[in-house]
């Protein structure tokens, strides 16, 4: 069986096609610029129109940006960063288009699933992952299935509110997390300090600058603020960290470190560990549910 997998972000749309009668591996065949501003279903137009050279496939798995309901396929939540992408029947347009089998996914769902379940360690039964960028995202493993909530929509750590009255979110509430942990907000921070815009890499490869460093450290503080209080109300016993920022040696040992020290001593079993795929974790956890489903 051959299946097409798509990973739907806010900047890039990409695919691969994964026969599952090989050796498990991804490689991105193809990707294009997701041109978000013309709206979600150019956005959608633009992911199907990406498979039409991609030749046989049996099945389609896709993971996108946005809430999904992954019974039906369609977007229930996108904020603007893809404008009028909620309310898109994802699922339903390719089936139309391709005429085989699609299931969509969350990315970041599919992300750390494919982080916990296809990883070198196999992890615990019970697993939160997060991913830092633009904003914060977040996924609960439990018994090797994600857990969805009662509208699809658990894991939005994002949106827990750690200054309250604090500063507005894309969500209309003020003081969420992501609105002073993401890479977003780091970037936002430094280009108030130092009155320039700089990118999350930028500032972390300055991490011994005297002034870079304390506004890094400012940063970390704020990922604990939300890591804290996420650990005491799951105490998952594997914890994964995602996103571009989280691959510096710097951050991720000093997370883990400040995270540790100020979690209850009766949940430091707590094993912290980076992401392992990168861009590519979407597609692979798009697969490996297409495979799940299958079975």
């Amino acid at each position: 069986m051959k299946i097409a997998g798509v990973d739907i972000g806010g900047t890039e749309i990409k695919y691969c096609v994964y026969d599952t009668d090989e050796p498990f591996s991804i490689d991105i065949v193809k990707r294009s610029p997701t041109h978000a501003e013309k709206g979600g279903m150019s956005v959608a137009e633009n992911a199907m129109n990406l498979l039409s050279d991609a030749g046989h496939f049996d099945r389609v798995s896709i993971s996108s940006a946005g809430q999904v309901n992954p019974k039906t396929g369609e977007i229930i939540y996108a904020n603007e960063n893809i404008p009028d992408y909620t309310g898109v029947q994802l699922g339903t347009l390719f089936s139309k288009r391709y005429n085989v089998p699609v299931a969509v996914e969350n990315d970041v769902n599919a992300a750390i699933l494919a982080e916990a379940l296809c990883g070198a360690e196999r992890l615990s039964d019970f697993v939160i992952g997060l991913t830092y960028g633009t904003g914060i995202g977040g996924a609960i493993v439990q018994d090797g299935k994600l857990f969805y909530g009662s509208s699809s929509s658990a894991g939005e750590f994002g949106h827990i509110i750690t200054h309250a009255g604090g500063l507005d979110c894309v969500c209309g509430n003020q003081g969420c997390y992501e609105a002073y942990a993401s890479t977003g907000a780091l970037t936002r921070m430094a280009e108030k300090r130092f009155g320039k815009p700089l990118s999350g890499r930028e500032i972390v490869s300055q991490c011994k600058d005297p002034g870079y460093a304390s506004l890094i450290n400012d940063w970390i503080d704020e990922v604990i603020y939300g890591l804290v209080t996420i650990v005491h109300i799951f105490n998952p016993r594997d914890l994964i960290l995602g996103g571009g920022i989280m691959e510096n040696d710097y951050i991720f040992t000093s997370v883990t470190k400040k995270l540790l020290d100020n979690i209850m001593t009766s949940y430091r079993n707590l094993n912290v560990r980076a992401a392992q795929f990168g861009n590519a974790a979407g597609l692979r956890g798009a697969i490996h549910l297409a495979q799940m489903t299958d079975s």
